[in-house]
């Protein structure tokens, strides 16, 4: 009856790996919960998208002049810092315009660069028929 002290070792072998194995496939689980639920956030955000917004990169003195009804002001060099204050849906249509466009785009890449994946650079002001 040698074989008796082997196989006790081999049936504690068993338990041991048997409980290691639970925890590991505890923690897989819980992982795949989490991938679930963010994944069900990101659909319903982007089933239910905030209205569009609208936002005028031109300065604070441009934009008292003349403006779009409904348009924020941040002014394009401030739209990294500042784009928090109107959304951080990054899934948000969001609208840029300035003068000729030029800071719209570059308020544009600004907030791609951040992750904000909707954004539409509209070009001037006189293009969309300010009030």
């Amino acid at each position: 009856m040698e074989f008796i002290p082997e196989m006790t070792y081999f049936f504690r072998s068993l338990v041991v790996m048997e409980k290691h194995m639970k925890k590991q496939l505890n923690l897989i689980r819980v992982f795949f919960i989490t991938v679930i639920s963010l994944l069900m956030m990101h659909q319903v955000a982007a089933q239910n998208p905030e209205k569009e917004i609208w936002i005028d990169v031109r300065t604070v003195k441009e934009y008292q002049r003349e403006h779009l009804d409904g348009a924020a002001n941040i002014p394009h060099t401030q739209i990294r810092q500042r784009i928090a204050e109107i959304t951080d849906n990054k899934q948000a249509q969001i609208h840029l315009y300035c003068v000729s466009g030029v800071r719209a785009e570059i308020a544009k890449q600004a907030l791609q660069s951040i992750g904000y994946e909707n954004v539409i650079n509209e070009g001037g002001l006189k293009d969309l028929g300010a009030n």
